[in-house]
């Protein structure tokens, strides 16, 4: 056996020379990748090499990108891989809107099931990301029979790259579970709230120390997509070791800075601007699955797009348990929404929308800077405009008038009380304050509106009317108002199965599909 340093003078000079070089980087990114062996003198041959690059912790990926998919995956974190061919795209995008008008907890327009009964356009589920949170869209045939397509082609390159492993235990004894994920429709001028540059962990608690967890979605539109992050931030890192959540740099950082007695704020700030050099975008073609591992250091950009983005997420488990990450067969059976591969539960809002946008008036005051008589204009005009446009009866336009021809702004604020409690009266809400309101010429009135679509103004809703107007009266739940203030209706944000709301139900999985969710051994397969 070779001491340590015998390995590293070996490894260097096969790094530095012609013959064995790239056998010698082939073996030290394996080392990181599969966190065996010597992993500081592989780290350090890579540096040698400049195939890699070391910012204080993070692991940045330098080499060339030329590389085979396997390669790429394990030292780059990322590749794509063909799934269906561009013939298929058009009957991909058909099959996609098609699945959306099956789902049973909406409400629809007798003429136009992409409708609601108001005749607007249904937003399947609020926040600019868009991934769907109601239980059909997990068990819907479509996305059923696309997994399947999925799980063949990932399960070949999963099985030429467990083949690198050195550790036989894993060689021989990895299984391969293929995991629930969501869809996501996000509409054309729709962007996500940015995410900055984190890790995706699972709870520790739920995986064996040897798991590999991927991530990663399938493109099922006609356009390119991408997936943001840094190249080679996988290397060295065993999942399980990481606290699970999101672990992202800025809260790392902010730690660490502590500790050695820096400015946290400073520190992490610096620390995103030097990471975020060395950002890369895989590109991600029509009908091509992008994988990785779920805690490479990634970013959620938030960028509107000119047109319609639709794709269904992916997660793949290698390990060497038998058992799966959730009791599959119950999901199953009630045709359930599914924990993601995180384990969160994915909501059909967020939490910001049941407390800023939740639709109950509220009264704040106007800032310093705005309660001139401009600005108290200025919030009147736009409370106007957001009042007809959610709540467009005959006295809303009448009272309109009246603020029209009011003389003073007492005068205007009487009427604006009218014209709240009309709209909570017809709204099943809360009783608005009206004493309370007059008591100060520099209050304001929030309605807590937002855009399901930020570029279309006549998209402006709120929590408690959007629940009202898309969703299935099963679906919702009435709840109390602060401190006995009141009830409204909201949908749950966690929604139940289809069999628990006695929805219709999608075909039952039969003994064969099971099997695709169920871990098994990838070369027992083969």
């Amino acid at each position: 056996m070779f001491s340590m340093e015998e390995c590293r003078k070996i490894v260097l000079e096969f790094i530095n020379g012609t013959e064995n070089r790239e056998f010698a980087i082939k073996k030290c990114f394996e080392c990181l990748y599969q966190k065996t062996g010597y992993r500081d003198i592989a780290l350090e041959a890579l540096v040698s090499a400049k195939e890699i690059k070391l910012v204080e912790d993070y692991v940045i990926y330098t080499g060339d990108k030329d590389l085979t998919k396997e390669e790429q995956l394990q030292r780059i974190g990322a590749t794509t891989i063909k799934i269906y061919e561009e013939k298929d795209l058009d009957k991909l995008e058909k099959g996609f809107i098609n699945t959306l008008r099956s789902f049973p907890s909406y409400k629809r327009h007798p003429k136009n099931p992409d409708l609601n009964p108001s005749g607007k356009e249904i937003t399947y589920v609020l926040g600019g990301f868009a991934a769907l949170g109601n239980p059909g869209s997990f068990h819907n045939p479509y996305v059923r029979s696309i997994r399947k397509n999925c799980r063949e082609k990932v399960e070949k390159l999963l099985r030429s790259h467990v083949l690198t492993y050195n550790d036989k235990k894993l060689r021989e004894g990895y299984n391969l579970e293929m995991l629930y994920d969501r869809m996501m429709y996000r509409k054309a001028g729709q962007k996500a709230v940015a995410e900055a540059w984190h890790r995706d962990v699972m709870v520790k608690n739920m995986i064996l120390p040897d798991d590999e967890i991927f991530g990663g979605w399938i493109n099922l539109s006609r356009h390119p997509q991408y997936f943001s992050f840094i190249p080679g931030s996988h290397l060295n890192i065993r999942q399980y070791d990481i606290p699970h959540g999101f672990d992202t740099l800025e809260k790392r950082e902010t730690a660490k800075a502590k500790k050695l007695g820096k400015d946290p704020k400073k520190h992490a700030s610096q620390m995103k601007k030097l990471i975020s050099k060395y950002r890369y975008k895989l590109v991600i073609p029509p009908g091509h699955l992008c994988i990785f591992p779920q805690y490479i250091m990634h970013e959620v950009v938030a960028k509107a797009v000119n047109h319609d983005m639709i794709r269904l997420f992916t997660g793949w488990r290698l390990t060497l348990s038998k058992n799966n990450l959730y009791d599959n067969d119950a999901i199953m059976d009630a045709q359930s929404v599914v924990p993601l591969p995180g384990s969160m539960i994915p909501p059909m809002y967020s939490k910001n929308h049941s407390t800023c946008f939740l639709g109950v008036p509220t009264i704040s005051k106007l800032s310093v800077k705005k309660s001139n008589q401009e600005g108290r204009e200025q919030w009147v005009k736009a409370f106007v405009k957001d009042i007809n446009l959610l709540h467009p009866t005959k006295t809303v336009r009448k009272l309109t008038k009246d603020l029209d021809e009011a003389k003073g702004m007492k005068r205007k604020m009487s009427v604006l009380c009218d014209m709240v409690q009309h709209y909570s009266k017809d709204n099943p809400m809360i009783e608005f304050d009206c004493k309370h309101f007059m008591s100060n010429p520099n209050h304001k009135i929030s309605l807590g509106v937002f855009k399901t679509n930020p570029k279309d103004n006549k998209t402006k809703t709120n929590l408690i009317k959007w629940s009202e107007e898309n969703m299935k009266n099963i679906t919702t739940f009435r709840k109390k108002y602060k401190k006995n203030q009141g009830e409204y209706t909201l949908v749950d944000r966690h929604m139940k199965s289809l069999l628990e709301y006695e929805f219709p139900m999608y075909e039952e999985y039969n003994d064969k599909e099971r099997l695709l969710y169920t871990p098994l051994n990838l070369f027992q397969r083969k």
